[in-house]
């Protein structure tokens, strides 16, 4: 992420190419947004319907299949909503950012969480915190937004690892 913002700065990169991997929010369109409106809604209906069911196969696969949890047809609409999210992600962010922004943010809710719900939420928070301040300095700096995103994502990461810690030094 740092190299892709030190790349735009120095201004040696073919736009079209850096577009493609990096991303431009400049070129989504209303319609990629009404499809991206579309995906997010999609994916909080199905986490809230399936919540117990995930939670069950993200524990132990095994004990939920023997439960009667349908674990493969849940892990195929879970693979096939992140492809789809992922995708649509690649526009704004980029193909080498994508798996970025998908990773932190629930690592970092992960060192602050204590249950999967809490996670869910935290994740959440990290991450729209993250587009909506990498968005605006991207503005403000002139730079690419999925680079100052993802540099934002492991700076919130490094703060709460960082800060975790010196709480358990200081006990």
């Amino acid at each position: 992420a740092a190299g892709i913002i030190l790349t735009s700065i120095s201004g040696g990169y073919n736009l079209d190419l850096f577009s493609y991997l990096f991303g431009n929010i400049l070129t989504v369109t209303l319609t990629e947004i009404f499809f991206a409106i579309i995906v997010f809604l999609t994916v909080v209906a199905t986490v809230i319907i399936l919540y117990d069911d995930l939670l069950a196969i993200t524990f132990d696969e095994e004990l939920a299949r023997t439960m009667g949890v349908q674990t493969g047809k849940i892990n195929t609409v879970l693979f096939l909503l992140t492809a789809v999210a992922a995708v649509l992600a690649m526009k704004v962010a980029g193909i080498m950012l994508v798996s970025a922004m998908l990773i932190i943010p629930p690592l970092t809710a992960l060192q602050l969480s204590l249950s999967f719900r809490m996670t869910i939420f935290t994740s959440i928070i990290f991450s729209v915190l993250s587009v909506i301040l990498g968005i605006t300095m991207a503005f403000l700096l002139n730079l690419p937004a999925g680079g100052t995103i993802v540099v934002l994502n492991i700076f919130f990461l490094l703060c709460v690892f960082f800060a975790r810690k010196l709480m358990a030094f200081g006990r």
